[in-house]
């Protein structure tokens, strides 16, 4: 039980952002998350010592996206000159994650590099302002400044996109 637990919480981020990805919301992402992981703990004591775990969950985490998806099977309809067109959410939802995060890429990279790396550290390896500063040289603030700065432009440039820490690392 406790290498399971460990197990967990070692990948349980990685697998989240997967599924967050894929599903485009924290709700189905959690209900997908959640029982990949039962799937994970059901099988795990037929988890091999040589076999990746890393790719053993995410080959789970896939598998229950696919029967996800397969369950829900929520279609919006749109009428298009007379003739009646049906269009899965999810592949909606999906180009227009996709279409987000290159302009997010395309916004980060805008950035000036000291922005663009506090930004990388805070939203990307989760540091605290603290221990940024400590990494580049600064202080505390000043980090807080230039992150501060650097998600003003973001917002600025790209309108009413919704900029946070799962967001940013996506585009990534």
């Amino acid at each position: 039980m406790e290498s399971f637990e460990r197990l967990y919480n070692e990948y349980s981020t990685d697998i989240y952002k997967y599924v967050y990805y894929k599903t485009g919301n924290k709700w189905d992402a959690e209900d997908v998350v959640s029982d990949t992981f039962r799937k994970a703990f059901v099988n795990f004591p037929g988890l091999r010592n040589d076999q990746n775990v890393r790719s053993w969950l995410m080959t789970i985490a896939r598998n229950t996206l696919i029967d996800h998806f397969r369950r829900r099977k929520n279609f919006v309809s749109l009428e298009d000159a007379g003739e009646f067109l049906m269009v899965p959410d999810s592949i909606l939802m999906q180009l227009e994650r996709e279409f987000d995060n290159e302009r997010l890429k395309f916004a980060l990279n805008r950035l000036p590099e000291d922005e663009r790396v506090i930004v990388n550290l805070k939203y990307l390896q989760g540091l605290k302002y603290r221990e940024i500063g400590d990494m580049i040289g600064k202080s505390e603030e000043t980090a807080k400044m230039k992150s501060y700065r650097a998600l003003r432009k973001l917002r600025k440039w790209l309108g009413g996109l919704d900029i946070n820490s799962d967001r940013i690392a996506l585009a990534n």
